[in-house]
């Protein structure tokens, strides 16, 4: 019986993994990855996002030690879901993280790329999406303030 709880103490474990590395996904898209360039409030979320980490990681543990039924806490359980974790970081976080890595990459491009066009060129799209290439004050022919639809 105390294979079986070692195992799912490990199972445990590289769920911690993998609630961990969908905190840091948040935590890189709030705080960006330069820690030099952190401020108060990013090292609080950083607190935040790390409270959170452990509350979910026991209230886990607590639930798996219910349901099948654990009689006690055990030194072996908690070296199980240690055991876990370091499985899951030399193992399956090596992929998670480089497809983070990836998807971070090409969002930060996306982002950039478009935030150089709307600075290169500021007045061809107003934020409802509609162009915007006329003076809306001008007296021009072709303009609609032109036609009669404005105030005098």
């Amino acid at each position: 019986m105390q294979i079986f709880i070692f195992i799912i103490c490990m199972f445990c474990g590289i769920l911690s993994g993998i609630v961990y590395d969908v905190l840091y996904v948040a935590r890189c898209f709030v705080c960006g990855t330069d820690k030099s360039a952190y401020t108060v409030k990013d090292k609080i979320f950083l607190i935040a996002a790390d409270v959170l980490y452990c509350l979910v990681f026991a209230a886990g543990f607590v639930f798996v030690s219910v349901m099948f039924d654990f009689s006690s806490l055990r030194l072996y359980m908690l070296l199980g879901c240690l055991a876990g974790a370091f499985v899951y970081l030399k193992s399956f976080h090596i992929i998670v993280a480089f497809l983070i890595n990836k998807a971070y990459n090409k969002f930060t491009k996306f982002k950039e790329k478009h935030v150089e066009k709307r600075k290169k060129n500021p007045h061809v799209c107003r934020g409802d999406g509609k162009r915007h290439t006329f003076n809306l004050h001008s007296r021009r022919s072709g303009n609609l303030s032109a036609r009669g639809n404005h105030r005098r």
